[in-house]
């Protein structure tokens, strides 16, 4: 029953399914991290079906593109992208390093932000028009599955990475984590690396390579500039690797 409510709480958190709980105890929110490569497989599983039917409508590109980059938005609530622009506009200020964190904290959004979301999004709808287009599905459901991958790599940093403070929204999901929690977290990202490679091993092993060097940076940013890892970056982790793997994959519709 704990491991239920456990669960509800999560997709309550990471998702916008109809799914509330009733009652919430401080309890509740422990170990929600191990559920969010779930959050993951519900959008990437929502992409790749959204996908196989448009592929049997003669839809224009545009439209396409434009549907599959919203159906995770739609279903996560862009929860994390959230945090990537409030990252952005951290970053963007060049102040100290209290002053950067008091600026995850602030509910409004600067230029900056905007200006590199909107960035974002256009390489994002690019690459996957590129995807439809050169009509590669085993490179589509790469990306579908990078919804799981990236996400459980996040849960990992999230829980080995040092946080910045001793509050806040990360401190509220890690809270009672235990090496159980690692252990689950490493097997879900290892069977969604396998599941990449079998698909498609060049993609899969090209991807897997961006997202850990990705992650290695993140690491490196984070401490230098907030001290450690905050529910913020990690929500900027989660839209810049999938966006990363994303390249990755366009890129490889052209060998």
């Amino acid at each position: 029953m704990k491991t239920l409510r456990n669960l509800i709480f999560a997709m309550s958190l990471y998702t916008r399914l109809p799914l509330r709980l009733k009652n919430a105890k401080e309890e509740d929110c422990a170990h929600v991290l191990v559920f969010l490569p779930l959050a993951g497989l519900v959008a990437g599983a929502a992409l790749y079906g959204a996908y196989v039917l448009i592929t049997g409508c003669e839809l224009p590109l545009v439209f396409s593109c434009c549907a599959l980059s919203l159906i995770p938005l739609v279903i996560t609530g862009g929860f994390h992208v959230d945090g990537f622009m409030d990252v952005q506009d951290a970053r963007s200020s060049y102040k100290s390093r209290e002053e950067k964190l008091a600026i995850l904290k602030d509910p409004h959004i600067g230029a900056f932000a905007v200006i590199r979301l909107l960035m974002l999004a256009g390489c994002w709808i690019a690459c996957l028009a590129l995807l439809l287009w050169k009509e590669v599905e085993c490179l589509l459901l790469l990306h579908a599955i990078s919804f799981v991958t990236v996400r459980a790599a996040c849960g990992l940093t999230a829980l080995l990475f040092p946080h910045a403070k001793r509050e806040g929204m990360l401190e509220m999901e890690s809270a009672g984590s235990k090496t159980g929690d690692v252990i689950i977290l490493a097997l879900t990202y290892a069977i969604a690396v396998t599941a990449m490679c079998v698909v498609h091993p060049l993609g899969g092993l090209c991807s897997i390579a961006a997202l850990l060097l990705f992650a290695a940076w993140y690491h490196t940013m984070c401490k230098k500039e907030f001290g450690g890892v905050t529910g913020d970056t990690s929500g900027y982790f989660v839209t810049v690797g999938e966006a990363l793997i994303l390249i990755v994959l366009a890129c490889l519709t052209w060998i």
